[in-house]
């Protein structure tokens, strides 16, 4: 025969159930720590991923601005603003970027591209040089 004794839960001083609240905050600073360094990476990724898009955008623009040294056998005006003077159907209106690079009936790029961030002044910029046989685009840093 079996005794009820033997069917009753043993427990002795050295057997805990749960964690203690030290090991918890161990715990917890670990996944911290790891979140802290997945985000960082995460912040790295992005800003290389604008910096690639501003690359790509301004060799769009710079084959875009040979197509019309082509055309005209000189690189177009600037403005004050340091924005392309190409556009509108005589080629003087300065064209915004966003807008299309276009002149006359001639589309040189659909739309001129914006800088990824394009908050105040973080955006490209555009000066004829040498009597419009060279150029340099830039990106305005912002604040």
């Amino acid at each position: 025969m079996v005794k009820h004794s033997q069917f009753a839960p043993q427990f002795d001083q050295n057997s805990r159930q749960g964690f203690t609240l030290v090991e918890l905050l161990i715990v917890i600073s670990i996944i911290g720590i790891l979140a802290r360094f997945l985000f960082v990476n995460f912040a790295e990724v992005r800003i290389r991923g604008r910096d690639t898009q501003r690359k790509n955008d301004l060799t769009q623009v710079k084959k875009a601005l040979r197509l019309y040294y082509n055309d005209y056998q000189s690189y177009p005006a600037h403005d004050e603003a340091n924005r392309i003077l190409g556009c509108g159907s005589d080629g003087a209106e300065p064209c915004a970027w966003g807008s299309p690079f276009e002149t006359g009936s001639t589309t040189y790029m659909g739309e001129l591209p914006a800088d990824p961030i394009n908050i105040g002044a973080q955006v490209y910029s555009y000066e004829q040089v040498d009597g419009g046989e060279d150029f340099p685009l830039n990106r305005q840093p912002g604040e």
